[in-house]
């Protein structure tokens, strides 16, 4: 499937957020939306701005799972991530030239590239970031997480960061698998205990 994309958007700056606290996004409380072409589902696990949609987006971490074999959508100037979430990992094939993935391993492409996920477990989860580049400039990584780890997003940064293995906790909330917790520009959290985690970054273009 393919989407139009609009040219047009207000700078986003992530000092002009309307949370300057860490806030817990549960995977119980999100939405699953089938994909277009039926390969598949999503959910998303943070966007901005907070009211934008799939077409408007300046930058979007979701969780799909994927049925089989399936094209990826176009979006052109928008650079992708995508973090296979299953054992046995899986091909990308961009622009006729393949990848293989191992489970947890970050790889980016443009968006508007022709994509297509090849060699797919029937029900495998993957992780996605999406960014304008117009906008911000973006990375995806897993981290190994001890003790206490403590996570900090930039003064012109937004941060996501989704449990992938063990159930870390914040002050006295514990984490699940997929909950996830976004962090605005200037803040902080600390993660007490062991556990494996995704964290997607968004920094602004203005910024050096």
């Amino acid at each position: 499937m393919s989407l139009d994309i609009p040219t047009k958007h207000a700078k986003w700056n992530p000092e002009l957020m309307a949370s300057t606290k860490p806030t817990i996004l549960p995977a119980l409380d999100r939405v699953v939306v089938p994909w277009k072409n039926g390969n598949g589902t999503t959910q998303q696990v943070a966007i901005s701005p907070a009211t934008a949609t799939i077409d408007n987006f300046d930058w979007r971490v979701s969780v799909a799972t994927i049925s089989g074999d399936s094209p990826f959508s176009q979006f052109e100037g928008v650079s992708r991530w995508i973090m296979p979430l299953d054992p046995e990992g899986f091909t990308m094939r961009v622009e006729g030239e393949t990848t293989r993935l191992a489970d947890r391993e970050a790889f980016a492409f443009n968006g508007g590239s022709t994509v297509r996920a090849i060699k797919v477990r029937p029900g495998a989860l993957d992780l996605s970031l999406m960014v304008r580049n117009s906008i911000a400039r973006g990375s995806l990584l897993a981290l190994v997480v001890q003790d206490e780890t403590a996570i900090a997003a930039g003064p012109n940064e937004s941060v996501v960061i989704v449990v992938l293995e063990g159930s870390p906790s914040v002050d006295e909330t514990v984490l699940e698998i997929l909950d996830a917790i976004e962090l605005p520009s200037g803040s902080d959290v600390v993660l007490a205990g062991d556990a494996v985690v995704a964290i997607a970054r968004i920094t602004s273009s203005g910024s050096q």
